[in-house]
């Protein structure tokens, strides 16, 4: 019983750590982005596309600071310890680089717009960069996901699916009925990425793999 209430105290610890350091973190490169770069000039549109890009880059970057150091990462990530970070290092450092780069490409599409602070091909480029990025690394490690993972990701892209499937037709008929404004392409992409980020999470939490361990 001892030991069983030391390992739960261990746990929650580390989800406390976690919590604090990833709050801390997420907050100091929000601050940070939106300090250094002209956000008054966005279009909410853009600024939703932003804030969504954000959030994709800011856990890519947490991620890959993790997988490079395995004693910091086997205590900011959701792995047992630093050899089970190793085993998993390669996946970790793939999807890192894909949400570095997929985010990347949403802030550089949103800043391309009334901002101006790139031109309008830089937007299309970095997003065609980055699914080259997410294809050719999951081409690369498609041989490392176990059923688990394969099982994770066609939840996560059904519910993604299903519930932007079903926004997007209320608010299409509600725009052709003159009763809103036609969704605008920043949106779409935010709503995309934003609710994929999210089902991956709803999924992930109904398999269980957000308890701590």
């Amino acid at each position: 019983m001892t030991n069983e209430a030391a390992i739960k105290a261990a746990k929650a610890k580390k989800v406390a750590i976690q919590m604090i350091v990833g709050g801390v973190f997420g907050g100091i490169s929000m601050i940070a982005l939106t300090t250094l770069l002209p956000m008054k000039r966005l279009e909410v549109d853009e600024f939703i596309l932003f804030s969504i890009g954000a959030i994709w880059a800011i856990i890519g970057l947490f991620v890959l600071l993790g997988s490079a150091s395995p004693k910091l990462g086997s205590r900011t990530l959701n792995v047992a310890d630093e050899e089970d970070l190793m085993e998993q290092r390669r996946l970790l450092l793939g999807s890192a680089l894909i949400f570095l780069t997929w985010g990347g490409s949403h802030i550089i599409i949103a800043l391309s717009g009334s901002a101006g602070l790139f031109p309008a091909w830089a937007g299309v480029g970095a997003i065609l960069f980055s699914l080259a990025c997410g294809i050719l690394i999951s081409l690369r490690d498609r041989h490392l996901y176990d059923e688990m993972m394969w099982k994770l990701t066609m939840d996560a892209s059904y519910l993604c699916f299903f519930g932007l499937w079903i926004a997007f037709s209320i608010w299409c008929a509600m725009s052709v009925a003159g009763l809103a404004a036609a969704p605008t392409p920043a949106v779409i992409l935010a709503l995309l990425s934003g609710g994929y980020l999210l089902t991956t999470f709803i999924a992930a939490g109904r398999a269980g793999l957000l308890a701590p361990k």
